[in-house]
C-alpha cells in the first residue's frame, strides 16, 4: 500500500471514529430530550451542540442524518412546550393579581360599610337623645306657646263691615263707628232712615 493510500485510509478513519462520536453524542442527547419532563435548558443545548457536529457528517451516513432530524424535532418541541408553560404561567399570575386586587378592593369595601354603619348607629342614638331632651323640655316649659292671631281678625278690622273689600274711611255720627268705606258711607246716607251699620242708630 502506497503512503497516499494509507493517509486516506488513516483519513478515513478519523472521520469514521468523529462519525461515531457524533453520532454517540446526539444519541444520548436525544434520550435527555425523551427522559426530561419539563424544559431543560442544558439538555437542549447539547442536543443543538451534538446536532451541529452531527450535521458535518450527516451526508455520509443515513443514520447520523435520521438522528439529526429526531433531535431537530425533539428541541422544537421542547422550545414550543416551554413558550406554552410561560404562556400559561403569566396568564395565571395575571389572573392571582386580579383576584388579589379584587379581593382588596372587597375587603375596602367591606370596612367602609362597616365604618357607615358605626356612624349610623351613633347617629341613631344621638338622635335619640335629642328627642329626649326635648321631651323633657317640653315638659318643664308646660303649655305650647300662644298662636299667632289669624290674619282673618287683622283683616275684619281695617276692612269696610258692609263690602268687605275696601278699606275703612267713614265714621258713622252721632256714634262714631268707624265702619264704612266712601262708596259704601255714600249708600248708606241715601237708606231710609238712615242707620249705623254696627249698632243702628239713625245717622245724623
Amino acid at each position: 500500500m502506497s503512503k497516499t493510500d494509507k493517509d486516506k485510509a488513516r483519513k478515513e478513519l478519523q472521520r469514521q471514529r468523529y462519525m461515531e462520536t457524533a453520532r454517540h453524542a446526539l444519541d444520548e442527547a436525544i434520550h435527555r430530550l425523551e427522559d426530561t419532563a419539563s424544559f431543560d435548558a442544558e439538555c437542549v443545548l447539547a442536543a443543538e451542540e451534538a446536532m451541529h457536529e452531527a450535521a458535518k457528517y450527516e451526508t455520509r451516513c443515513e443514520a447520523l442524518a435520521a438522528l439529526v432530524a429526531i433531535a431537530r424535532s425533539l428541541v422544537e418541541q421542547a422550545r414550543a412546550a416551554e413558550a406554552e408553560r410561560a404562556r400559561v404561567a403569566a396568564q395565571v399570575a395575571a389572573a392571582e393579581a386580579r383576584a388579589a386586587a379584587v379581593a382588596e378592593m372587597e375587603s375596602a369595601a367591606a370596612a367602609e360599610r362597616m365604618q357607615l354603619e358605626e356612624r349610623r348607629a351613633e347617629l341613631a342614638e344621638r338622635q335619640a337623645e335629642l328627642a329626649l331632651e326635648m321631651q323633657q323640655m317640653d315638659a318643664q316649659l308646660g303649655a305650647a306657646a300662644p298662636t299667632a292671631p289669624a290674619p282673618q281678625a287683622e283683616a275684619e278690622e281695617v276692612l269696610c263691615v258692609v263690602c268687605m273689600d275696601a278699606p275703612k274711611w267713614y265714621a258713622m255720627v252721632p256714634c262714631m263707628h268707624m265702619c264704612a268705606c266712601e262708596a259704601c258711607a255714600q249708600l248708606l246716607t241715601q237708606t231710609t232712615p238712615p242707620t249705623c251699620p254696627v249698632c243702628r242708630v239713625y245717622l245724623v
